[in-house]
This record gives structure tokens, sequence and C-alpha cells, in this order.
């Protein structure tokens, strides 16, 4: 009887300190203490080794704290884990030790029983995402992806690494479509409207193509759109392509320069410094926009009429040097009109301006001089001067900018030369002179109206 007393008093007692253990284990999950957890849920399934929902708690645990040593462990002792906990855990050490094959097999072999389970096709999906064609394989065959937006954006992207560009298109409206407000689409809906022009501009240029294959701005449209999909979906071999023949249709085309350039480098063919002394073109600038774009293909069209036309490569040259800033190209283009015709003023005017952007003031100041000589309409003198003046007042070079400002107002008086001549009588502490010239620059800008 009393031994039997005993056995009930220390069972008690277990149940009372389980008790106080299970609060305890609340409270650590509360205040996200892993490792208090940890050894609570040790000392609890020392007394409840069955607790199923106790040992998958210390798996997660020890995965999430990347000691992949302990899960297997704790796998391994647990051997009434539910399959797909026991597969996915295991893939996941798998990876973490560098065996993604092994991975990947743990999680195909389960897969191939239950194809319906989308937790498992969901982290087959991201260790497949370095071979499109099997995650797309996967996500075409598996059920119930056509109804979970994050499976339908993953089996967008896979279409879009292999090019098919509708079906990416109609994967990603469909993943909208189910849940607009999701993250994941959210995310990544500005890359697929991007996908989606792009897309547009490659089937009408191919459509021109296929009518006149010798079509110039078709062809470099194409590799532009190309080149637009983005660097993990495009096909840089077929932008390649067409770039180089539309270089062969226009061999002065800067547009087609800078589409080649552009392919060659993303592709690893060409570094940025090979590509800017083979084609004159700058790979730390921004990508063209489309509207750039069909302003050069027009000026490269008048200059495959006639190379010798100096106001199309005035034009060209100054749509390289602003939106693109291409100044190399740009440079190129008004140093051939200037070769053509050393009075032309405009061209001089806008290799001035390029020479102040790329920090070649003496250059510049040389080149002004020369325009100066050559009686060039005043207003262009003028800009030419203020451009000058404006590099040495950012250089914090006053008394420079003051005579090339004042230089810019002999030439021809406009507000712009008064403002920024009131600009360095400011920096020079002179303001009587500054409030004068704000007073000229406000009254001619009256008088224009």
């Amino acid at each position: 009887m009393r031994y039997a007393l005993l056995l009930l008093l220390a069972a008690a007692l277990t149940r009372v300190e389980g008790a106080n253990l299970r609060d305890q284990l609340k409270l650590a999950e509360k205040e996200a203490d892993r490792p208090a957890q940890i050894e609570i849920i040790r000392r609890l399934l020392a007394a409840e080794p069955d607790d199923g929902d106790l040992r998958g708690h210390l798996l997660q645990l020890w995965l999430t704290e990347g000691d992949y040593d302990m899960a297997a462990r704790t796998l391994d002792d647990w051997t009434t884990a539910p399959e797909d906990v026991a597969v996915s855990a295991r893939a996941t050490i798998f990876l973490a030790g560098g065996h993604e094959d092994d991975a990947i097999r743990v999680l195909e072999t389960y897969h191939a029983k239950a194809p319906a389970d989308l937790a498992i096709t969901r982290q087959l999906t991201g260790y497949l995402a370095g071979n499109p064609a099997r995650q797309l394989s996967l996500l075409e065959t598996a059920p119930g992806v056509a109804e979970n937006p994050d499976l339908l954006v993953s089996r967008a992207f896979a279409r879009l690494y292999l090019q098919d560009y509708a079906g990416a298109l109609a994967d990603f409206a469909l993943a909208d479509q189910i849940a607009p407000q999701s993250d994941v689409v959210a995310n990544n809906r500005a890359e697929f409207d991007r996908v989606r022009i792009a897309a547009e501009g490659i089937r009408q240029a191919s459509e021109q193509l296929a009518q006149n294959p010798r079509d110039f701005s078709a062809r470099t449209r194409r590799a532009y759109w190309h080149l637009s999909m983005g660097y993990r979906t495009t096909s840089l071999d077929k932008a390649t392509a067409d770039a180089e023949a539309a270089l062969a249709l226009a061999p002065g085309s800067s547009a087609a320069r800078l589409m080649l350039a552009t392919a060659l480098v993303r592709s690893g063919k060409l570094t940025k410094d090979a590509a800017l002394k083979k084609y004159g073109v700058d790979l730390s600038k921004s990508f063209i926009i489309p509207e750039t774009l069909r302003q050069l293909i027009a000026e490269d069209l008048k200059l495959q009429k006639d190379p010798k036309d100096g106001n199309a490569l005035t034009a060209r040259a100054n749509l390289l040097s602003h939106l693109p800033a291409q100044f190399q190209l740009a440079l190129n283009d008004t140093n051939t009109a200037l070769d053509l015709d050393p009075n032309n003023a405009a061209a001089a005017e806008e290799r001035i301006y390029i020479l102040v952007k790329t920090g070649k003031q003496d250059e510049a100041v040389s080149a002004l001089r020369k325009l100066a000589a050559t009686r060039p309409p005043p207003g262009i003198l003028s800009a030419a001067s203020l451009i000058v003046a404006g590099s040495y007042l950012q250089s914090n070079r006053y008394r420079e900018a003051l005579d090339f400002a004042s230089e810019a107002i002999s030439a021809k008086p406009t507000g712009d030369a008064y403002k920024l001549r009131a600009s360095v009588w400011v920096r020079m502490d002179r303001p009587e002179d500054a409030r004068a010239d704000i007073a000229k620059a406000t009254t001619l800008q009256k008088n224009r109206r």
C-alpha cells in the first residue's frame, strides 16, 4: 500500500512538472526564444517520447537555427514522423550540406507518390530554380498549381527563362486575377508589364521583317525589345543577331551599335571597356528609352541616305549626348560634322557641351575660342559661352565663370545668362550685382512674353 502511494505521488509530481514546462514553452514561444524552446521540449520529450507534435516542433527549431546535424539526429530518432514532414526536412538537410541532387531526388520521389502535396511542390519548385525546363515540367503537371498564385508566378518565370513569352504572360495574368493584392503578384507586376510591352514590340517587328528582311528599323527595334526583356529572360543570341544584321544594313548606325554592344556585354562576349573602345558605347549608362531609339533610327536613316548631312550628324549627337549620355558616340558625330564643315556652329556648340560633360574643360575653352573665330550666330555663341561658364561655376572657379558668363551676355543677352552670372555674383559675395542681373533677367523674360 505504501509503495503504491509513492508511485501515485511520483506520477502526480511528473504531471505538475510537465504542466509547468508546457507553460514555460508557451512563454518561450511568445518571446521567440528558440534556445529556451529547444531545452524545454527536450525535457518534455524525456517524459513524453511519443509526442509527435513536440518532435515536429523540435525538428523545425533545429532547422530554423541552422543546426542541421541536430535536425538530422532528431529526424533519425523520430521513426514515426509523417512522411511529408520527414521528406521536407531531409531535403532541407541535404541542401544545406551541399547535396542538391540528393535533396531534389528525395522530393521528387515523394512527389511522384503525392503529387497533390502543394507544400512539397513549392519546395521542389524552389530547388529546381536553376533548371527552368524541369521546373516547368513539374509545374505543368502538379495538381493545384492553376489555383495557387505563387506557383503560377514561378511557372511564369520558368516560361520566361525558356522564352515562352505568351505562356509566361498568361500564367501571370491568371495569378493576377486570382490574387491581385498578394505580395508575389504585386512585387512582380512591373516586370511582367515590361515583358508584355517587349513581347508586343518583338511581334510587330517580326511581322515587318517577315515582309522585308532588310528593314533596318524593324531589325534594330527587334534587337531592342529582346534586350528590354531583362537579364534573366533575354534571348541574347537573337538580340545579337538582329543587331549585327542592322549594323550590316546601316554601318554608320548609332542605334545598331548601341544594341550590339549591349548584347555582347550582357552575354559576356565583350567587356565594358572593350565596348567603349570598339563601338564607342558606354555601358555604364542607362539603357535608352523607346522614344530615343525611334529618334536615333530616324537620324540613322537620314545619314544612311547622306552620310555628309551635317544637320543630321548634329541632331544625332544632340540625342546621344543627353538622355542616354553616350558622349563618345556623340563626340564622334560632332567631330565628323566639323570635319565636313568647320563653320558648323551647331555642331561646335554640341561638341563644347560634350567636352564639358566629360570633364575636358580646357578643351572646351579651346573649342569655344575656335567657334568664336568663325563668327557664329550670336545665340549659339552665347549658349556655348554659358556652358563653359556653368562648368567653372560648378568647379568653384568663380573668376573664370564670371568672365565666360559676361561673354555670353556680350554675345547675346538672355535671361539664362543673367541668371547664371547672378549666381556667380552671389558666390563672390556681391549681392547688389546679383540683384541687378536678376532684374535684367526678369525684364528680358517679360519682354519675351
